[in-house]
């Protein structure tokens, strides 16, 4: 694949991410900040924070594990279940931060969830997805030798 090529597809990769990602990130501290009986500018400004440290990590973590784990899986089933992967992890990290201690521990416990379910999504989608490789000598696209 050519250099302009693959900086084309990962920049799209991570511009993708970085959407959901700052989705992602500004409803986890939106139910964080509704939690703590936050309102007003301070409200605005948790999901805004939120959604910048999302957007970050997508951009980062979308292309990384696309190219490093998810290279045979196709790019929406792995954006929709990575998200919801990263929802769910970030749920239960919310619920388990909010029994275990004070209410401002479960935004590191939601973050840590969050990360932790992205990476159980990429895994199973890893090894869920079985494609048949493509054998080198038989690869190209010109005529057969036979």
């Amino acid at each position: 694949m050519r250099l302009g090529r693959v900086a084309a597809v990962t920049l799209s990769i991570a511009t993708i991410g970085a959407i959901i990602g700052s989705a992602l990130g500004a409803a986890l501290l939106a139910v964080w900040g509704l939690r703590l009986g936050v309102r007003g500018t301070d409200f605005l400004a948790s999901a805004g924070f939120g959604a910048s440290v999302g957007a970050g990590l997508g951009a980062v973590l979308a292309p990384l594990t696309a190219f490093a784990f998810l290279r045979r899986v196709p790019l929406g089933r792995a954006l929709v279940q990575t998200s919801l992967g990263t929802t769910a992890g970030a749920a239960i990290g919310l619920l388990v931060g909010s029994v275990s201690g004070s209410s401002i521990m479960s935004l590191p416990a939601g973050l840590a969830g969050a990360l932790v379910g992205f990476v159980a999504a990429s895994i199973r989608l890893r090894f869920a997805t079985r494609t048949r490789r493509i054998d080198s000598a038989t690869e190209g696209s010109g005529p057969s030798a036979s």
